[in-house]
């Protein structure tokens, strides 16, 4: 029973195939959305009014003081999140890509945290217009990725930005499909999401 095999490598077949593996993924998900560099609400763990002349940071020699002495530049941006939330929207991707495909071993029974494939489907949407809109106040129009591309391949080489009305199309079509999910919760009232009691 002890002399088992270390659960260290996991594979694309053992994570989408255990609906707690994929939890545990989509965990990784929303670690990466709220806590990268230069999120929604710091730079560098300082708050982004920092950067301007609404407060002094009291302390020294942090990020956001690149932009009250002007010594930020293209190379070197204190908020610059395009490869961290590109690798983030490429993770929800790959849920999306796989969710339709995992089993639900806790069907017909009440878990924590209702957990169900649809569920995580819903979530997954969320995650994704939500760095889409991290990206679009910091750049504008972005290229819009639905694949979980590799770095290399050649499809995202010759992916373009899109429009800005493009991405906001995008991000509202994102928000849709989780805001039709009557499996996601709304905290706070005792209304559901979709309107239903």
């Amino acid at each position: 029973m002890l002399d088992q095999a270390p659960q260290l490598d996991y594979d694309e077949t053992k994570v989408f195939g255990d609906i707690d593996l994929t939890n545990q993924f989509l965990t990784d998900v929303y670690a990466y959305t709220f806590t990268k560099p230069g999120n929604f609400m710091d730079i560098g763990n300082s708050t982004t009014g920092a950067g301007t002349d609404e407060l002094d940071n009291s302390f020294g020699g942090t990020p956001v003081e690149k932009y009250q002495n002007g010594s930020w530049n293209p190379n070197d941006n204190p908020d610059d999140i395009w490869a961290y939330t590109y690798r983030t929207i490429r993770k929800c991707n790959l849920l999306l890509q796989n969710i339709d495909n995992v089993p639900n071993k806790h069907a017909g029974q009440v878990t924590q945290s209702d957990l169900t494939p649809r569920r995580i489907k819903g979530e997954v949407f969320f995650l994704r217009a939500w760095n889409y809109w991290e990206l679009l106040k910091r750049y504008g129009g972005v290229p819009i990725v639905t694949q979980p591309l590799d770095a290399a391949s050649e499809e995202l080489r010759n992916t373009r930005r899109a429009s800005i009305d493009d991405v906001v199309t995008f991000i509202l079509r994102d928000l849709d499909s989780c805001y039709a999910n009557a499996e996601i919760p709304s905290y706070g009232s005792a209304t559901t999401i979709t309107g239903k009691s």
